[in-house]
This record gives C-alpha cells, structure tokens and sequence, in this order.
C-alpha cells in the first residue's frame, strides 16, 4: 500500500515539475502561432516562386538568345531634320547588318520588356471613333526593315517593311494579332486604313501590310497588347535601339558595332549597351527581389519555429525526468516514451499548421495582383509548404524525444 501511494505521489510530483500550468499554457500557444505565422510566410513564398518560375517559362513572343542591344540617341542639335536622322538610321543598319558575325540587325524605338513607349487611341477607316467613349487603344513604335527578322518575331500574315517604304512611299504599318484579332475579327485587315488618334488627326491614314506575332511591352507576366509598327524611313524618332542578332556571343561584337557607328558619324555614342536577356531579366526584377525577401522572412520564421519548439520539447524533457523514469521503471519501452514526447510536440505543430492554413487563404488573396499562372488558393503550394514545416517540426521535436528515449531510469528516479 505504501509503495503504491508512493509510486503515485511521485508520478503527481512529475506531473508537477513538468510543463503544467500557466507556463505551459503560455509556451504552447507561443508555439502554435510561431507554427502559424511560418505557415503565413511559407505559403506566400511558395506562391511567388511558382509564379516567378512560370514567369520565366511565359511566352517571350521572340528568341532573347544571341541578341544585343544598343540605344541610339540622336542628339537634336545635330539631328534636327527628319531626313538626316533617317538617313542615319539607315546607314547604320547597312553597315552593322555587314559585320561578321552578325546574322541580321533591325532598329526599334522602344525594346520589348523595357516600356510601353508611345500610344494612345487610334482610328479605324469607316469606323466611327467616339473620344468621350472607349475608343480603341493601341501602343505605337517605330521599326526598322529587319527588325522583325533579328528579334525573331514571326509575320503571320502579309509582309514585313522593306525597302520600297521609303519617306516618299505610300504610309504603311504592321499591326500585331493581339490588335487584328480584337478589332478585325471575322475580317481581312491586311489593306485596312488606320490612323494613330482622331480620324482629323495629321497624322497619315496608314495601310496595313502585315500582322506580326504579338509581344509584351512590359514584362512576360502582362499579356501583350494591341501594337502597330511604323517604318522609320517614314518617321524616324529621336532615340532608336540598335538590336543585333550574332552567331556567338553577343558581347562578341560591340567593338565592332561601337567602330560601325563611329565610321558614320565619330559624335554618336552607343547607350545603354546590353544583351536582350539582361532586358528581360530586368523586366521582371521586382518579382524576383519579392519572391527573395518573402523567401528570406519564411526561412527566418521557419527556423524560429522549429527552435522554439525544440526549446519546448526539451523543457519538457528536462522537466519530467522523474515521470519518464517511473514509465520506464513500470515498463514502457524506449519506444513509447518517443512517441510521447513526439506526439505532444507534433500536437502543438498540427495546431499552428490548421491556424496558419486559415490566416494564408485569407491573406493569400491579397497576393492576387502579384502572381501568374498560379491560384492564391493553389493546393499544391498550401500542401507543399503544410509539409514542409510538418517535417521541419518532426525534426526539432526528435531531439529532445531521443534524449528522453534514452534515460536510465534509476538515475532518472534520483533526479530532484
């Protein structure tokens, strides 16, 4: 009889000196939102990942590889008149287009992934065209013959610019399928008239010649819009971009290209030199420095989790060495004590996770705007990442349960 109140007394002792009560309390609830806010933070960097990565697999509409770009800006001072900078852009292009290793050259007046550029609201000939309405809408840029070609921009339908567009030629323009299929759908645009602005605008009536595949103005991540090309002979701009194709590697060649230009004019400098994949890279700069901050904040929260619940587990470990002792003087096996001390820390982690996973599917809507190809509900990422800090959990609380595992319990039992 007396062993036996003794045997209880000490069990009641160890339930005592263990993690009962108000610090225990105060721990696992510590635990469980550490558990939550890492979920958060998981679950919001594993969607920006996805989404980054299905950014850099998106469409380009072109071939970034082996392209070099140069920017060309035409001071006015020196290129006043139309038919110089023209002139200019034209011999330029010659020149470059003759250099070895060049496979062709073009000119634009706004890269691809590197800004809208010029545009606005446009006229269809025998359309009526209500400015107070929703008029349609359409970027503007200037190229040059061969542009399309080095870029890799497919022609769809009719053709590229060539040579007989010249200043005197009649007005003419390229449109892009995004604009043919929005506003001539079920119809032939090719030989259409179209006019940037008002139908009263100076601006010539131009003839479409040609549909060219369609291509970002911004990053991968927007889907293209409705864009017209104009040729440069017909209205060369004050900057161009020089883009050139090479058989090698495209820094390769700018000695060459910077002494191509020098030979037609020694004041022309080349700016803002850089291949097409730094372009694009650049474009989509802002999601990768978000997907690496938010990833960074998740390791940091994931990391203070798993510590924090190591630090439970051994408290509790270190707290109940007498109870572990008498369980194991009773007869459980080292097995049993494993499970307890996994179960109770795995316990605390479930709850985070189930917390977490209700506060990420309300915050993580608020991701919408930020993300591509990927729902802010995506199952996948939410399992992945529940996963992910479940097996992280199973780790840190393995420690201290192998500690405990492995007690002996008569020096456990002479433990105070």
């Amino acid at each position: 009889m007396s062993s036996r109140l003794a045997l209880g007394d000490s069990l009641r002792d160890g339930g005592r000196s263990g993690m009962g009560g108000r610090p225990r309390r105060a721990h696992a609830v510590l635990v469980v939102l550490q558990h939550a806010l890492a979920l958060v933070l998981l679950v919001g960097a594993g969607l920006l990942v996805r989404s980054f990565l299905l950014v850099q697999r998106a469409p380009r509409g072109f071939e970034p590889g082996h392209l070099m770009t140069a920017d060309l800006p035409m001071p006015a001072a020196r290129f006043a008149d139309d038919g110089r900078r023209a002139a200019f852009l034209h011999d330029v292009r010659e020149r470059v287009k003759a250099l070895p290793g060049i496979r062709a050259a073009g000119l634009v007046s706004v890269l691809p992934f590197d800004g809208s550029g010029f545009g606005g609201p446009f006229s269809i000939e025998g359309r009526p065209f209500d400015p107070a309405g929703a008029p349609a809408v359409a970027n503007y840029r200037t190229m040059s013959v061969g542009y399309l070609e080095a870029m890799g921009i497919p022609i769809l339908r009719g053709r590229d610019f060539g040579e007989s567009d010249g200043p005197e030629a009649p007005a003419v323009v390229v449109i892009n399928d995004v604009l043919a299929h929005g506003f001539f759908a079920g119809e032939e645009p090719l030989g259409r008239r179209i006019k940037l602005g008002g139908p009263g605008s100076p601006r010539p009536w131009r003839t479409i010649v040609g549909v060219a595949g369609a291509v970002g103005d911004r990053s991968p991540a927007r889907a293209p819009r409705p864009e017209m090309y104009v040729p440069d002979d017909q209205e060369p701009p004050r900057t161009m971009a020089l883009v050139v194709r090479t058989e090698a590697e495209p820094t390769a060649v700018l000695p060459a290209l910077r002494g191509a230009v020098r030979a037609i004019d020694p004041d022309q400098p080349l700016a803002n030199v850089r291949t097409m994949d730094a372009v694009v890279a650049a474009s989509v700069s802002d999601r990768r420095f978000s997907m690496l901050l938010l990833s960074a904040f998740a390791g940091m929260a994931l990391l203070l989790a798993v510590l924090g619940l190591y630090g439970v587990a051994s408290y509790a470990v270190n707290r109940r060495t007498q109870e572990m002792g008498v369980r194991m003087a009773l007869g459980a096996r080292p097995d049993h004590v494993l499970a307890l001390v996994i179960g109770e820390g795995l316990r605390l982690a479930v709850a985070g996770v189930a917390l977490g996973t209700a506060a990420a599917l309300a915050l993580a809507r608020i991701m919408t705007g930020s993300l591509y190809g990927v729902a802010p509900t995506d199952p996948l990422t939410f399992a992945a990442m529940a996963a992910t800090l479940m097996v992280a959990a199973l780790v840190a609380v393995s420690l201290p349960a192998r500690r405990a595992a492995r007690l002996d319990p008569m020096a456990a039992l002479r433990e105070e």
